[in-house]
């Protein structure tokens, strides 16, 4: 038995276990001896063994949509089979077959529970060994998918600019007439010409330009393109994907956007370009938000925010290209309602904001990942006030503010928060001073009521006003971390203290009195926040979104390009599900919630889910070990 031994002992699962360890294992385990062909696990059933090859071949199998059989992997002498599903009271997703006869040991079940019970570094290993087991298998399944698409066009949201842009790139030269770049728009149909200076890009002219031009029509024939071009550039990457233009022309009101790979001039892409391909969508939503004139007429946005995120699900977007469209969708809206309640507070005779302020963003719309049913999570923070006794005029001018901007965001379609998280809260809206206090008070004292709210503090994102504000308390934030280090085992034992819906070996476990369901949101996704928002603090990171913080521990070094990936795609796949069950409960006019029934989804689904479910629980662990919080096990 002793080259069985030497077999596990390289096998990465139980490089952390010690030796007297696997000696128990050993003493508990069966040899078996099977024949070619013979199936170690069949589809759809729910119970079995986990096995050692120890010598010989078997292959995993896949039934798929079509009903065609899919070979999945192939297990070699050492490799464990039985990991996702052998403990599992779910019915099996694929089944495994031996290729030749095949000599097995049948590894005990109550050992591999005993063993993750005490050894956080061995159940950290078997959930990222499942966790890679599961993205094999999801990856199986995409392609089928791909293989065979389900419905006529889709939206172009994930083509390239560079598939989408017009070439090759009209110039014309810097010190050129306008008359003549006037003619060559009329004879070529085109709205706009890039500028360039010994075929370098310095510019561009418009067609807007020169309609500037004609009360002025007497200096024409004098005026070259230098003179009435604009200088400062916004340009794309022709690998920049078609949101991101989108994106682009939104954020900075434009409507042609230069192509430019290095110093070289690609192409150019348009607004009339974008609306060719149902771009036109996004900029109409946009002008519509920057049209209403009163915070009652907000109530007709929240139906076209629907219709479009119905359109980008339609057509196969995913939460990394529908967000950041969101998000600038709800920072347009609000920024405009806090500027028509400055409005309305000036016409009843408060005046304007008699000191400086900053409206702040907190948790799903501070992280930049709101969607459809989130509700406010907002503050503000404003200058401090030299005379105490203005202290209260000055909050009672804010209180006011903060009731109709938050009236507003009701009209528009996103609900008061049930916790009181917005800036009508004193508690959540405080001078530069008053915030500061509260935050040494936190650092000082923090105890489990306080937990949530300075998470959800650590969120916030300056939207409107003077960000300097926020700036500064970001700042002190920083300083203040690190003289408390014993603030992070504190936030790791709260995101411990609910544990992640998945039992040891990926069964899912799932609320039976309501049919199968589980909380997508405070079950799943909030795993994949905290840990990123934990370790963002740790290492000094100022990011607030999930996936720009990710991305952040990963150049420190953190995580690794592969497990960066990983959760990525993991968080990503749960944030689709949760659009997606959105959209279903609108469609049924159902009330919005996080609820999903399970026994409903695809078997394509159902992996999704458990993969990345298998990954929260693999961060968990990690911070665990990390922050070395004892005592628990999830």
């Amino acid at each position: 038995m002793q080259h069985i031994k030497q077999m596990m002992q390289s096998h990465p699962l139980f490089h952390s276990l010690p030796d007297f360890e696997l000696d128990v294992l050993m003493e508990h385990s069966i040899p078996m001896i099977q024949a070619k062909d013979h199936f170690l696990i069949h589809e759809r059933e729910t119970r079995g063994e986990l096995y050692l090859l120890v010598r010989g071949l078997a292959r995993s199998i896949l039934i798929n949509e079509s009903g065609a059989e899919e070979t999945i992997h192939f297990y070699q002498p050492g490799d464990l089979i039985g990991l996702l599903h052998q403990f599992s009271d779910e019915p099996a997703l694929f089944s495994v077959q031996t290729t030749e006869k095949c000599e097995l040991l049948v590894l005990p079940k109550g050992e591999f529970h005993r063993l993750v019970q005490k050894y956080t570094a061995f159940a950290e290993k078997l959930t990222i060994e499942m966790s890679l087991r599961l993205q094999q298998l999801y990856q199986t399944l995409a392609v089928e998918a791909s293989q065979h698409p389900i419905g006529l066009e889709t939206y172009p949201y994930r083509k390239k600019v560079g598939d989408l842009m017009t070439r090759p790139p009209i110039t014309i030269e810097l010190n050129t007439p306008v008359v003549h770049a006037a003619q060559e728009m009329i004879n070529r149909k085109i709205s706009s010409l890039l500028v360039t200076e010994q075929e370098e890009l310095v510019g561009i002219i418009t067609e807007h330009d020169l309609f500037q031009m004609i009360p002025q029509h007497s200096s024409i024939p004098h005026t070259r393109v230098s003179d009435l071009m604009s200088r400062k550039l916004v340009t794309i990457s022709p690998e920049a994907f078609f949101y991101e233009a989108m994106l682009k022309m939104i954020n900075n009101n434009i409507k042609h956007l230069p192509v430019v790979k290095g110093k070289n001039i690609e192409g150019i892409i348009t607004l009339r370009s974008l609306s060719d391909f149902r771009g036109h969508s996004v900029l109409t939503l946009v002008e519509k938000i920057e049209n209403v004139d009163s915070l009652q007429k907000f109530i007709q946005i929240n139906p076209l925010i629907i219709s479009f995120t119905k359109e980008m699900i339609g057509g196969n977007s995913t939460t990394w290209e529908l967000c950041p469209i969101l998000t600038e969708f709800n920072d347009r809206l609000l920024r405009k309602i806090i500027q028509l309640a400055e409005k309305e507070m000036i016409n009843e005779g408060f005046g304007p904001p008699p000191v400086d302020y900053c409206w702040i963003a907190m948790g799903s719309e501070g992280r930049e990942e709101q969607t459809i049913s989130t509700d406010q999570d907002n503050g503000m923070i404003y200058g401090d006030i030299e005379n105490i006794e203005d202290q209260k005029t000055i909050d009672d001018y804010f209180n006011k503010l903060s009731e109709k901007v938050v009236f507003g965001l009701e009209q528009a379609g996103i609900p008061r928060c049930k916790g009181g998280v917005m800036a009508t809260n004193p508690h959540w809206r405080k001078s530069l001073s008053g915030w500061k206090e509260t935050l040494l008070n936190w650092f000082s004292y923090l105890q489990t009521e306080d937990i949530r709210q300075f998470t959800i503090f650590l969120d916030f994102r300056p939207i409107y006003g003077n960000i300097n504000l926020a700036k500064e308390l970001r700042k002190m934030l920083f300083t203040e971390k690190r003289k408390h280090p014993l603030i992070y085992p504190l936030l790791v034992e709260d995101d411990a203290g609910s544990s992640v819906p998945l039992g040891l070996f990926g069964r899912l476990l799932v609320d039976k009195k309501t049919g199968e369901t589980l909380d997508i949101k405070t079950s799943a996704l909030v795993h994949f926040i905290n840990v990123m928002r934990i370790l963002s603090l740790f290492e000094g990171i100022e990011d607030v979104s999930t996936l720009s913080r990710l991305k952040q521990l990963k150049k420190k070094g953190v995580f690794t390009e592969e497990e960066e990936e990983e959760i990525a795609h993991s968080f990503q796949i749960l944030m689709d599900l949760r659009i997606r069950l959105h959209l279903e409960q609108i469609e049924h006019q159902s009330p919005l919630s996080n609820t999903l029934n399970v026994s409903r989804l695809t078997k394509h689904e159902r992996i999704q889910l458990k993969k990345s479910l298998t990954t929260a629980k693999w961060l968990q662990h990690r911070l665990l070990r990390m922050f070395q919080v004892k005592g628990m096990r999830i």
